[in-house]
């Protein structure tokens, strides 16, 4: 048998996108009674890993205009591939950008902070 050219499908970075799943919201708590209360703002577009207590809860990209909330009882990490989009509000305080435009930052919370 001779080998034939079999074309190789083309990806377009929205169908990478991954979106939140609700598969485990055994760490999320909406309740507020945690220690480390953190909201995301996205400005732009971004890769985002968010883990608590050392469970990762949300690893992909958030577009921008999302918003997400996240809890922790010890420490809460986020993970940006474009920190300066991702604006924090941590335990109600004011939000801050993660970083600068562009760059990769891990940020961790507790609740001292």
């Amino acid at each position: 048998p001779s080998p034939t050219d079999t074309p190789i499908p083309t990806v377009s970075p929205n169908e990478l996108a991954i979106q939140p799943s609700p598969t485990d919201t055994s760490a999320i708590n909406t309740s507020g009674s945690l220690p480390i209360q953190a909201t995301l703002n996205l400005q732009d577009e971004s890769w985002v890993r968010v883990t608590a207590d050392g469970k990762t809860l949300f690893e992909g990209i958030l577009q921008k205009g999302m918003q997400q909330s996240f809890s922790a009882q010890k420490e809460l990490t986020i993970r940006s591939g474009n920190a300066g989009a991702v604006l924090v509000s941590v335990n109600q305080k004011e939000a801050q950008p993660l970083g600068k435009l562009g760059a990769v930052r891990e940020v961790t919370f507790t609740p001292e902070q």
